[in-house]
């Protein structure tokens, strides 16, 4: 049972401040300042910082109830990728979270999976904080100790087992390899195969997937998009005595999955050629490139990749699942000197990026004089002749 306990003068203040600045309330609550405002305000600045952060693309909070620890809002799931890791999981299953951290996960297990959850925690305060945010569920058990000796000492056998080791070292420094985090997953695996069928390991965005292969030679892995389009996990999915001899990636973005084997990427053949004004522009989100399917995205969609370096493709038609954006060309400019002069003129104000090019994204905006923002894009290219080009486009 947690120590904690909060009576209803402690929410009625969080509901009557939880926009406020907190700094302000800091200040003007000082001469008050005990165990309980204080907690109340940093559970505040939780709450700001969260934001929307916790919310399911079907509407559902997996917020905690309670949080104490602003640092931990940045290094939880969001609502988009807790949702995602309850879809892996059999729905009514066993599940053992080994770092709880702020629950994020343990409760979409929990409530969107249904499972049953024991959730462990090495951090007394987090640990005492989930027994008191999951008070009311009763399919979730918190353990507080470390998840290692525990499974160590149990005989129990989960269905799945779910691990997001720690990726911070001593000093605070944030580290990206698997065998530098805490724990380390390729170690650790052994023990958890004696007690689940399944493994879930969450892993760094940062890790090279074909490095995770060799380390851990998951199941399934997976390069998962976050809601800003930015690469937030790669995600490696271990069965035991699993049949299949190679690692299947899936790339998850916008709820969609995008999937392949590397054996296909490797005999795969590309279409090369240059783009034309009045095509679309194809460019792959950042997950997409972390899974790297560069060959594989032009033969199966039937686009036409601009160069083996330039990881852009165009087509001719609007493809709605492929995984990244599209952007109409209106445009197509040769990077000389006596085209780019009048660049600026024609196109004062573009947004600009660089794929296999010369110039930085900052350099190119600098060397055009063009001003950054409004709705045309320029995408700075080498194209398959070896040429450089500028391509404009309407986002």
């Amino acid at each position: 049972m947690s120590s904690i306990t909060l009576d209803s003068a402690f929410w009625d203040f969080v509901d009557a401040h939880r926009n406020d600045d907190v700094s302000k309330l800091r200040l003007k609550f000082a001469p008050a300042a005990g165990d309980t405002i204080d907690l109340s305000l940093t559970h505040i600045q939780c709450l700001q910082k969260a934001g929307k952060k916790f919310i399911t693309p079907d509407g559902f909070s997996v917020a905690p109830k309670l949080m104490l620890a602003p640092l931990s809002i940045e290094q939880a799931s969001s609502g988009v990728i807790a949702a995602f890791h309850a879809s892996l999981v059999p729905k009514g299953g066993t599940v053992l979270d080994m770092t709880c951290g702020l629950g994020v996960d343990s409760k979409a297990f929990a409530e969107l999976a249904d499972c049953n959850v024991t959730a462990c925690e090495l951090n007394p305060l987090y640990a005492d904080v989930a027994e008191y945010n999951f008070a009311e569920n009763k399919n979730v058990t918190v353990i507080k100790g470390d998840s290692i000796e525990y499974l160590k000492s149990c005989n129990k056998h989960f269905d799945v087992i779910f691990i997001d080791p720690a990726r911070r070292d001593a000093r605070g420094g944030r580290v990206y390899n698997i065998h530098d985090c805490t724990p380390d997953v390729s170690e650790l695996l052994p023990l958890m195969i004696r007690h689940t069928d399944k493994v879930i390991a969450k892993l760094s965005p940062m890790l090279d997937i074909s490095q995770t292969i060799r380390d851990l030679t998951p199941t399934d892995i997976y390069s998962v998009q976050g809601d800003n389009g930015e690469c937030k996990e790669v995600l490696a999915v271990i069965v035991k005595d699993n049949a299949d001899t190679e690692t299947n990636i899936h790339i998850y973005y916008d709820n969609h999955f995008f999937n392949f084997k590397r054996s296909e990427e490797n005999t795969a053949t590309p279409i090369f050629g240059t783009p034309e004004i009045g095509q679309y522009l194809y460019e792959p989100y950042a997950a997409t490139m972390k899974a790297a399917p560069f060959t594989i995205l032009s033969s199966k969609f039937g686009l036409t990749k601009l160069h083996q370096n330039t990881h852009l493709y165009a087509g001719n038609s609007i493809i709605e699942n492929f995984p990244g954006k599209f952007y109409k060309i209106i445009d197509i400019i040769n990077f000389s000197s006596s085209e780019i002069k009048s660049v600026a003129k024609k196109y004062p104000r573009l947004n600009v990026a660089t794929r296999n090019f010369i110039l930085s994204p900052e350099e190119l905006t600098k060397k055009l004089k063009v001003k950054t923002g409004g709705n045309l894009k320029t995408f700075g290219v080498t194209v398959n002749d070896g040429t450089k080009k500028l391509i404009i486009t309407l986002m």
